[in-house]
């Protein structure tokens, strides 16, 4: 670990490297300036093995905060690949820019350079759906922080039209309470259930404009659903649909994921050509799904054990959490109009809308009655050589066209939000069921 003293937006800057686990790739500080006139921070440092790179400004050993250090270029918020001898990897972090042309009076302040493993990435990743400068589309940019994303954190615009932002989401060998803990119509029986891998869930719900990013085209909006803006008129249907920080709407089952391959037999194989496949093959990354209701419902609990992600149970739900009738989402002709994503708060995970807004489909079929709903301990996750979930629908049909399968959040039914973690309903996967709601699932 290096040190290098300077004066000009900092007093004195301590240099030093320190890694995200002690199996981490090895980073070696060369050395770290600031320019007088720009007041630009330049820092090197050497790799032995590729590594994702982050860093961080502390004051007595306390963290500027992820929303000052976004404004940085270089090797840096991505994979880094090795250096050979005699070569640097560079970062650049435009200070005064970044803080605002705040000053920090404390003299003891440090600049350091963490260094990830691949395979144990930062908490967010955001995948670029456009050809940015210098980088193509799919290239993955990692953060610590949703604050530190540049251009004004998560919730900026771009961040729900021109990238995928994922939250890492801790659930290797975590054992939960899914959920009630009595049976009532359509909701799941109480068990626990363990999980066995980490994944990556989109932090929104998948929007118009990052649809079009990949696909190239805008869902339909023909068809008649009893809660579809279309019904407004052509004017409102327009506006929706040029609207790209919607959720999409009226996108099926079977042209996301395809016909002829269902997840209890082929796991995680889709058709060639469907929606995941262009998501997967445009994108780079070739474990893009749909969650399982068991992977769908950790990640809306958060690590709670209560009926909603805020720690409410029972009655309203409180203003600020979802989008229901109470807040505006469903106006007095009885439509529920889907919002833009990201408005109110996430939980405590970073995912917004997981309460409220649009419904989300899941991998798993429908079944009230099968026995993935009453068992203890039941494994469930992406990627597990034998797929637990009901081996059929409630109607005993299995193909992807015939049987209905699991949608969780937002608006489940005509006339019903699904405003706790455990709520459910059904939809059917064929083309004469078109559907609002996806949410897409990675490894990382």
């Amino acid at each position: 670990m290096n040190s290098r003293n300077f004066t000009s937006l900092f007093v004195a800057l301590a240099a030093m490297v320190v890694f995200a686990d002690p199996n981490a790739p090895q980073a070696s500080l060369v050395s770290v300036t600031q320019a007088q006139a720009m007041r630009e921070v330049i820092a090197t440092y050497t790799l032995d093995e590729p590594a994702i790179i982050t860093f961080d400004v502390k004051t007595n050993g306390v963290s500027i905060g992820g929303a000052n250090l976004g404004e940085a270029c270089g090797d840096v918020y991505r994979v880094v690949q090795p250096t050979a001898q005699g070569e640097v990897r560079t970062i650049c972090w435009a200070a005064e820019r970044a803080c605002k042309g705040k000053q920090f009076a404390d003299s003891s302040v440090t600049f350091e350079v963490v260094a990830w493993a691949t395979n144990a990435p930062p908490d967010y990743m955001a995948i670029s759906l456009t050809e940015k400068t210098g980088y193509p589309v799919g290239a993955r940019f990692y953060y610590t922080a949703p604050e530190q994303l540049p251009g004004g954190g998560v919730t900026a615009r771009q961040y729900k039209t021109d990238y995928l932002v994922m939250r890492l989401i801790p659930a290797k060998d975590a054992i939960f309470p899914m959920g009630l803990r009595y049976n009532t119509g359509n909701l799941v029986f109480y068990h626990r259930v363990k999980l066995t891998n980490d994944f990556y869930m989109a932090v929104y719900e998948l929007t118009q404009g990052q649809w079009n990013k990949v696909t190239g085209n805008t869902p339909s909006l023909s068809g008649s659903l009893s809660w579809f803006p279309s019904l407004y008129g052509d004017d409102a249907a327009a506006a929706y649909r040029d609207n790209e920080t919607v959720p999409i709407p009226q996108t099926r089952y079977t042209e996301f994921r395809g016909k002829t391959k269902t997840w209890q037999v082929n796991g995680h194989d889709v058709d060639a050509n469907c929606h995941i496949d262009k998501f997967r093959t445009v994108l780079g990354i070739g474990t893009f799904d749909l969650p399982t209701e068991a992977e769908w419902e950790f990640a809306c609990r958060a690590g709670t054990a209560t009926e909603r992600y805020d720690g409410s149970s029972g009655g309203t739900i409180p203003v600020g959490i979802a989008w229901i009738n109470e807040t505006g989402c469903r106006p007095a002709s009885g439509i529920m109009i889907p919002q833009e994503v990201g408005l109110l708060a996430p939980n405590a995970f970073g995912l917004y809308d997981t309460l409220g807004n649009v419904p989300e489909m899941c991998l798993d079929y429908y079944n009230v009655g099968d026995a993935y709903a009453t068992r203890n301990d039941a494994i469930d996750g992406p990627y597990v050589e034998s797929p637990p979930g009901p081996a059929t629908d409630n109607n005993g049909n299995a193909g992807v066209d015939s049987a209905r399968h699991v949608k969780r959040g937002g608006g489940v039914g005509n006339g019903k939000w699904a405003t706790v973690a455990y709520d459910r309903a059904y939809q059917g996967a064929s083309d004469n069921y078109p559907h609002f709601g996806y949410r897409l699932v990675c490894l990382p």
